[in-house]
């Protein structure tokens, strides 16, 4: 999705204004994590986008640092996606079965 936002939209840089915390877990509610909504501030075309929700992460993101963005040119103030979310959404799976399987054969 990203590769494919990336080539419809443009990448920017976004300044993180707000992240909330959220603990979720997989479907057998065995392997918990934490997830980061974050929501940044940018500036496009001498135009600014405040508190725009850019993503939902599960490595820790932090207010004041910069992430990077594809937007519409069409509708700049809706992220079109946000880079590297799919592979550690993707990551946190792979892992999650791996423990639900490990405590399903000790059990």
């Amino acid at each position: 999705m990203y590769d494919e936002a990336k080539n419809s939209g443009y990448e920017i840089e976004a300044r993180i204004v707000d992240v909330v915390v959220k603990e979720e877990h997989d479907s057998d509610m065995i392997y918990y994590y934490d997830t980061y909504t974050v929501y940044a501030n940018y500036t496009i075309d001498g135009k600014d986008y405040s508190h725009v929700k850019v993503g939902k992460y599960t490595e820790p993101k932090y207010v004041g640092d910069t992430i990077t963005v594809v937007v519409n040119p069409e509708e700049p103030g809706a992220k079109m996606a946000e880079g590297g979310i799919f592979a550690t959404v993707g990551f946190v799976m792979i892992v999650g079965v791996i423990v639900s399987k490990a405590k399903k054969k000790q059990g």
